[in-house]
């Protein structure tokens, strides 16, 4: 589980209310050389499936 701060820290960092998995990626991949908030897990069940599909999407994305 990710600690207090990082939880809080990527609720701010992700609009993942606002912006699907897909939407990020497509607008934010390229620049991003490395995604480790997908290492853990979040309390917030929607926070932490987005997470978890925007790893997935940079994975495939990398092949």
């Amino acid at each position: 589980m990710a600690t207090p701060e990082r939880q809080a820290r990527a609720a701010r960092a992700f609009d993942h209310a606002s912006v699907s998995p897909a939407e990020y990626v497509a607008a934010h991949g390229a620049d991003m050389t490395a995604f480790t908030y997908d290492d853990e897990r979040y309390a917030d069940p929607e926070l932490d499936a987005w997470i978890v599909a925007v790893g997935r999407l940079l994975r495939e994305r990398g092949r």
